[in-house]
């Protein structure tokens, strides 16, 4: 689990697990909701999320890990989203909400109680 403290004057600290970052995070690269996604384990600082595609039941994996405020994420046999042509992924929160904003495709807000951890 990460704590993550909120900035100077916020009347709270948040308490996120890595989990709900890099589910909110996956949700926004990959445009799915952050509740289809599971957590199949964590492991040495990652952690290994799956969901299955509605439309035609197919499941798909990704590898993520969180450093400062920003969400690094592989496919489950793939490469880190490193390269300087790799989209940056960042969170932000506010005790009660994070955001997302993947520098491709935009941002995204959700209640921090509304992820599974």
């Amino acid at each position: 689990m990460i704590l993550v403290w909120l900035p100077a004057g916020a009347a709270v600290a948040a308490e996120l697990s890595m989990t709900q970052i890099c589910k909110a995070g996956l949700s926004v690269v990959m445009g799915r909701a952050p509740n289809i996604m599971t957590t199949e384990k964590v492991n040495n600082g990652i952690v290994y999320l799956s969901y299955r595609r509605p439309s035609d039941n197919t499941k798909w994996s990704y590898r993520c890990r969180v450093e400062g405020n920003r969400i690094i994420w592989a496919s489950a046999q793939g490469r880190w989203r490193t390269h300087s042509s790799d989209s940056v992924v960042t969170f932000g929160h506010d005790g009660k909400k994070i955001w997302v904003k993947d520098s491709l495709s935009g941002k995204e807000t959700f209640n921090i109680d509304a992820i599974p951890k």
